[in-house]
């Protein structure tokens, strides 16, 4: 609870870091409510009437500062994400539960806040699993599509740490410039949408050859942007 987003966590996303799915495995589910039991004892946590966990900030603050003294923050970070993993697997469509949606948003956005403020506790495979969750974040968001301002901010955040990691040639790297792309189309913004889209385009037929699934869709969804344009002599072909 102390890597995720402030706004509290579902007992569903603790029971899937657990390992037990939601119609899964009763004896792991029960040991995470007896947990859960003692920390509101202790007052750690608390609950709300929607079924999700709260930790007072302050607590969840001495408890990450803990963890990276112990040297147990990444390992902590890994757990997170595995659960939020699930949680994704768990959403095949976002537009079928937009509130899992943005709940993974929320906590994804709290995992990265948190490993880059503490970057050198942090080691680079918990960076990398951490990248790639936000894309597919990114992804779901503008599936959803009924909050471009914040898809857009988590879109340019997202392309900008993955250069340097990725390297600017690596296939999520593009993916990541492509959504970038999308989110500004989906805000009005097509005449910045089009570079992108267009760059992107030639670099996956560079990178990944002609006929690979993601150069296929960087080649449709420029398309639908010079469609947007009106630009159809462009799109039809």
């Amino acid at each position: 609870v102390s890597v995720l987003a402030e706004t509290g966590v579902s007992r569903r996303l603790l029971h899937l870091a657990a390992g037990a799915a939601s119609d899964g495995d009763a004896d792991e589910a029960a040991g995470v409510d007896a947990a859960a039991g003692v920390l509101a004892d202790a007052s750690l946590i608390g609950f709300s009437l929607d079924d999700v966990l709260i930790a007072h900030r302050l607590v969840m603050r001495v408890i990450r500062e803990q963890l990276a003294h112990d040297d147990r923050l990444s390992v902590v970070l890994g757990e997170a994400m595995t659960g939020l993993a699930r949680l994704m697997e768990g959403i095949p469509e976002p537009w079928r539960d937009p509130a899992g949606t943005w709940e993974l948003a929320g906590h994804i956005g709290a995992l990265s806040r948190y490993a880059e403020g503490r970057a050198d506790t942090i080691n680079a495979e918990v960076h990398t699993e951490l990248l790639l969750l936000r894309l597919e974040s990114v992804c779901m968001l503008n599936i959803l599509g009924d909050s471009t301002g914040q898809a857009i901010t988590k879109a340019e955040s997202l392309v900008a740490d993955c250069e340097p990691v990725l390297g600017a040639d690596h296939p999520d790297m593009l993916r990541s410039r492509g959504n970038l792309a999308i989110a500004y189309q989906h805000a009005g913004r097509i005449a910045e949408a089009i570079p992108l889209l267009e760059q992107t385009r030639a670099d996956c037929d560079r990178v990944l050859g002609a006929d690979h699934p993601d150069t296929l869709s960087s080649r449709s969804n420029l398309a639908l942007a010079y469609l947007d344009m009106g630009r159809i002599a462009e799109a039809i072909p």
